[in-house]
C-alpha cells in the first residue's frame, strides 16, 4: 500500500508540473501576442504618419538653400513661409 501511495503521489505531482507548465506557456504566449498586437499598432500609426511628414525634394532644397544664406550671414529667404515678409 505504501507503494501504491507513493505511486499516485509521484503520478499527481507530474500531472501539477505539467499543469504548471502549461499555464506558464499560455502565459508567455499571451504576453508574446499583446505585445506583437502593441507593435503592429505602433507600425500603424507610423505608417499613417509618415506621408504627412515627408518632405518633397523642393521642400528640402528650399530648406537648405534658406540655411547656407543663414550661416553666410545673407538676408535673403528663397522658401516663401506664410506670415514671414520676404525682406527687401
Amino acid at each position: 500500500m505504501l507503494k501504491e501511495r507513493e505511486k499516485r503521489s509521484a503520478m499527481e505531482l507530474a500531472k501539477e508540473s505539467k499543469l504548471e507548465e502549461q499555464q506558464e506557456f499560455e502565459s508567455a504566449k499571451k504576453k508574446k501576442n499583446s505585445y506583437r498586437k502593441l507593435l503592429d499598432e505602433q507600425i500603424d500609426s507610423n505608417k499613417k504618419m509618415k506621408p504627412v511628414s515627408v518632405m518633397s525634394d523642393i521642400e528640402k532644397t528650399l530648406n537648405k538653400q534658406d540655411l547656407n544664406s543663414y550661416l553666410k550671414n545673407e538676408k535673403k529667404l528663397t522658401a516663401l513661409l506664410p506670415g514671414i515678409a520676404k525682406p527687401s
